[in-house]
């Protein structure tokens, strides 16, 4: 179904007739903690809620713009904004959707002219379309990873570590990238790992797709020897109009000797929960290359 709908339902139903402009707005990459900085972990919308997309500041610029937008439309208060500065901070790839539910008929709509926007990015060549739907999904995955390596890092006390100084930016034919590492008292190492293609000139060089580029983003956790847990590995990735995900829980010991192991971490609601993740509608599993590794 429509996750939006009693949204829009509210604004259609909830705001009686006679009482004013009613605008609708969605922007992909909000939630309640939107306008929190940092995000409150105290809040049960943080788990509950969906992921903050990774450009907080840019998400907070343009519910602001909108609102003061709307109250001078509406003559409130002020008055509205300049229409570049409207553009500026209205991005069309943050919109998700926009309904002007109950406006004059001869007014300036806020949510007509940000549907402009989006309609003129709509008309774009398909290539060009195509790589901002690329970014628009590369910006929600590593917006996502980067919320659970925060969780990662208050939980699990992880503190910078230098083993990976070295390799913390690189570069190697059409790639570059960066590597941050991380210790603590339960964590022999971990890192952070981020890789994009360079960006396509016309010329070749590189696997790039469109402008974007291909953009990949993982964290591997190593487990210290006391704790009888499996390790850990996230990696999101977007190519060519295609998102990966993968992530498992890497066995620590030979399972074949250690049942127990098994029960604990790969069997029961452990397995029903993994048989579950791969039915997920718009999910297809594939194999890695890493035999290690069970991926979506």
């Amino acid at each position: 179904g429509d996750a939006t709908e009693t949204l829009r339902r509210t604004m259609a139903e909830g705001v009686a007739p006679g009482s004013g402009r009613a605008e609708l707005c969605i922007l992909r990459g909000a939630n309640h903690m939107a306008f929190c900085e940092p995000v409150d972990p105290t809040c049960s919308a943080v788990d509950s809620d969906r992921p903050l997309g990774a450009d907080g500041a840019a998400v907070r610029s343009a519910l602001g713009a909108l609102i003061v937008d709307f109250l001078g439309a509406a003559g409130v208060a002020g008055s509205r904004l300049a229409p570049e500065e409207r553009t500026a901070a209205l991005a069309p790839p943050l919109i998700f959707a926009v309904d002007a539910v109950r406006v004059p008929e001869d007014a300036r709509c806020v949510g007509a002219e940000v549907a402009a926007a989006g309609a003129a990015t709509a008309a774009q060549p398909a290539g060009q379309a195509a790589a901002a739907d690329d970014e628009v999904a590369w910006e929600a995955l590593r917006g996502a990873l980067d919320g659970w390596m925060d969780r990662l890092r208050s939980e699990l006390r992880l503190a910078p570590s230098s083993f990976a100084e070295e390799s913390a930016e690189w570069a190697a034919g059409g790639l570059r990238g960066s590597l941050d590492g991380f210790a603590s008292p339960a964590v022999e190492w971990g890192v952070r790992y981020a890789n994009e293609a360079a960006e396509s000139g016309g010329g070749g060089g590189g696997a790039a797709l469109g402008s974007a580029g291909a953009k990949s983003v993982g964290v591997n956790l190593w487990l210290t020897s006391r704790l009888p847990v499996p390790h850990m590995t996230l990696y999101v990735g977007v190519r060519a109009g295609r998102a990966t995900l993968m992530a498992d829980h890497l066995p620590r010991f030979d399972l074949g000797e250690r049942p127990e192991h098994v029960a604990a971490f790969y069997g029961g609601e452990q397995a029903s929960r993994w048989s579950a993740a791969q039915r997920v509608k718009g999910l297809t599993p594939f194999r890695s290359s890493d035999p290690s590794v069970r991926a979506l």
